[in-house]
């Protein structure tokens, strides 16, 4: 059985190899070309070079549709070449991290070349766009749309396949094995390997065993705790990170979970920031889009605050009284097991949030009517639960055509596959195209580029984790956005679990940036968030509705 862990040998003594320091050596001219090495001390005591991808002078490369790179994504591709394109490109959202990787094929093809692509199944498509761009059509990827397809390995030169996708495919095993001229992997949104011990996670793992390259991308690479951060760094880098409890004592702050007696990994902690930011710079690079692109457009997030409707209330007083229940009885422990209770507080929270949802569907309506009316933009509209999108979609769209206006477009709606979702996006960015667009939360915040298209848009549910809200509002300011500013208006229920939303999830979104830039140790992670949340709406849940 192959071990869940990468652990690299020493290939003098066998001993793992454990690096101590790590430097480029060795810069010479041999034919005209220059040749750099990365000399690696090992614990053992004897070192290794690895030869690094030839650097190249020239950065200017076009696209099909005529744009070119910006600064610092040539100066993100000439560190990839540092890393010799073993390195994670962990960006803000909306500052091209795809286009960085594909940069950096085109310009060092004979050696990246044959590439895999791993992604979201909902971003095949836009891959395979952006390769036709950026690298041209004589690198049409092959699409892998199902487990029985055969990667063609000499008659493509890049391949695409989803991450839910590779549990079930056997020619992985071959990438694994070194036995296919795979020369590099580009691993899209890395935060979705983040469990050591999930089977997608021991995949990647195992086929990046055989690949020389490996390009990480992820503009949320810490999502909900630093220790998420171990696989892909141990991928990357198995000679520096190839112990998980040893990078947990050394890095993370860890506390005591009284309730269910576990020991909780949280964010860096604050002796060890220094430390960590030492030992990843020389592979990890993070810009943010006020470091690289100060004149974007800022969004501004404003908040609308509807009644809750005689209707609904019913049904919200109803569900509170029975998550007053279960909190009482459990005495607010959100830290037990599904088996003992603690799933169902986060139910009945889920169905409160639910019918708050449920609530603001007319407001929402009412809200793309007058937006419709009183400006000629366009504007796209974030839902979390399949009947608030649906119902939504339907009576926005019946007004639409009422009033000679063409339908609302549905993405990463219930059921809609690969194609059918970049349909949608390609009409909506159509010039003659809708001018609304409903878009799922959870499935549409990643991939879209929505920054020539719009930059108004509406939440109508909240998330539990802040990071997925800042997803679904990082589509509109990017590279390209004709927007002075970018409006994201959040639609409130009051009285209902709606209002306590903006005060808990503002405050933890805040605690979040410290920690993905590494400022700071804090609990960061959704259950803490759903326990503030639980606690507050039952010390302040009742007054809001009842009087």
């Amino acid at each position: 059985m192959v071990e869940r862990i990468i652990k690299a040998k020493c290939k003098f003594c066998g001993k793992v190899a454990d690096e101590v320091s790590s430097t480029v050596v060795g810069a010479k001219t041999i034919n005209g070309q220059r040749t750099q090495y990365i000399q690696k001390k090992l614990r053992c005591g004897h070192t290794i070079l690895e030869k690094l991808v030839e650097t190249i002078d020239v950065y200017d490369i076009t696209s099909e549709d005529g744009r070119s790179l910006f600064p610092y994504q040539k100066d993100s591709v000439k560190f990839l070449e540092t890393t010799n394109f073993r390195g994670l490109i962990a960006h803000e959202m909306g500052l091209g991290k795809t286009v960085i990787s594909l940069a950096a094929l085109k310009l060092h093809a004979k050696d990246l070349c044959p590439t895999l692509i791993v992604c979201k199944s909902g971003l095949k498509m836009q891959w395979f766009t952006e390769c036709i761009r950026w690298i041209g059509e004589d690198y049409v990827p092959q699409l892998i749309s199902s487990s029985r397809d055969v990667p063609y390995w000499n008659m493509f030169k890049v391949f695409i396949v989803s991450l839910d996708l590779l549990r079930n495919c056997k020619w992985t095993d071959d990438v694994m094995k070194g036995k296919t001229p795979v020369k590099t992997l580009i691993l899209d949104e890395v935060q979705m390997i983040k469990n050591s011990g999930s089977s997608r996670t021991q995949k990647v793992r195992d086929m990046s065993r055989g690949v020389k390259h490996i390009m990480a991308l992820s503009g949320t690479p810490i999502k909900n705790r630093a220790s998420e951060y171990f696989p892909i760094l141990n991928i990357l880098k198995p000679e520096r990170f190839h112990e998980e409890t040893a990078f947990a004592s050394e890095y993370l702050f860890t506390y005591n979970d009284a309730a269910s007696g576990r020991i909780v990994k949280g964010g860096l902690a604050k002796g060890a920031v220094d430390k960590f930011r030492e030992n990843t710079k020389d592979f990890v690079i993070r810009y943010t889009r006020e470091e690289v692109m100060p004149d974007l457009p800022k969004v501004f997030r404003m908040y609308n605050y509807h009644n809750i409707g005689d209707s609904i209330q019913v049904e919200y007083e109803k569900a509170y009284e029975d998550f007053e229940d279960t909190y009482d009885e459990l005495e607010g422990n959100m830290g037990r097991s599904r088996s003992d209770g603690g799933g169902n507080i986060l139910a009945k929270m889920s169905k409160m949030r639910h019918l708050a949802g449920r609530a603001k569907i007319l407001p929402t309506v009412e809200y793309l009517k007058e937006f419709l009316e009183n400006t000629e933009l366009r504007i796209a509209v974030f839902a979390h639960h399949i009947d608030v999108q649906t119902i939504i979609h339907s009576q926005i769209s019946k007004w639409m055509v009422e009033h000679g206006m063409k339908p609302a477009l549905s993405y990463m709606g219930a059921g809609q596959d690969a194609n059918a979702k970049w349909k949608a996006q390609s009409e909506f960015t159509d010039p003659n195209g809708s001018r609304v667009m409903i878009i799922s939360m959870l499935a549409g915040g990643e991939g879209l580029n929505l920054q020539a298209t719009c930059g108004d848009c509406v939440m109508v549910e909240r998330q539990w984790n802040p990071a997925n809200e800042e997803q679904c509002e990082a589509r509109f300011p990017r590279p390209g956005s004709k927007f002075e500013k970018i409006n994201a208006t959040y639609l409130v229920a009051l009285n209902s679990i709606d209002e306590l939303f903006a005060q808990i999830i503002e405050k933890k979104r805040a605690m979040f940036a410290q920690v993905v830039d590494g400022k700071d140790d804090v609990k960061f992670d959704e259950s803490s968030i759903m326990k503030d949340l639980a606690d507050e709406v039952r010390r302040r849940g009742k007054p809001l509705w009842a009087a």
